[in-house]
This record gives C-alpha cells, sequence and structure tokens, in this order.
C-alpha cells in the first residue's frame, strides 16, 4: 500500500526510550476514559520524502522512517479560513518559517 503524506500532515508515535516519555504514557493512562495510552511524541511532517520536524530534547529533523514497524497514527488537519482551503503552498511556507525559527531550540 502506498502511503501519499503532505506537508502539513501531523503525526503522533511512540518513543518507548527515556524517562519522560514513560512518564507522558503513565499521565495518558490517568486521564484517559479507558486507561489506555500507546502514543507519547508528535511532529509535523515537512515534505513528501517523510522528513519531519519533532521536538525531542531540541526541535530538529528527522524522518518518519526512524517510526517503521511502529504503530504510528498520521492526521491531514483541513483548515478554512475566510471559507477557502488554506493550500498546500501557505502550508509549506507556514512549515518552513516556524522550522526555520525553531530548530535547535532546547527544552
Amino acid at each position: 500500500m502506498k502511503i501519499s503524506l503532505q506537508p502539513g500532515d501531523v503525526f503522533c508515535g511512540a518513543n518507548p526510550s527515556g524517562r519522560l516519555a514513560r512518564i507522558i504514557i503513565a499521565w495518558e493512562r490517568i486521564i484517559s476514559q479507558d486507561r489506555k495510552a500507546e502514543l507519547s511524541h508528535s511532529g509535523l511532517i515537512v515534505d513528501e520524502r517523510w522528513k519531519t520536524l519533532e521536538a525531542l530534547e531540541t526541535v530538529r529533523n528527522d524522518t518518519l522512517y526512524r517510526y517503521m514497524g511502529q504503530k504510528v497514527l498520521v492526521a491531514r488537519p483541513i483548515r478554512q479560513i475566510n471559507g477557502s482551503v488554506v493550500t498546500q503552498a501557505a502550508k509549506y511556507n507556514a512549515l518552513r518559517w516556524v522550522s526555520e525559527r525553531r530548530k535547535g531550540q532546547s527544552y
């Protein structure tokens, strides 16, 4: 099955390594109605080649390939501004702006 990703798609995945990821999963289990949680990490897809912008230890680019074989949720937000759908070019420009200004930022 061919997967077609677009800039602006968002993803959630499991990041099993690290104490923070385990804390996030534990907290999500506490507050969820069914007491289940599997995903602890999210990011933005910035191009069709699965390149991502993620907040890990710092904000940086990576790829979805590091999640191969794991559960990943991908969503495509659709937003309308003044009654018209936001174009892919507008999404790309917004993503580029965020990427340039936040890359390398520490938390």
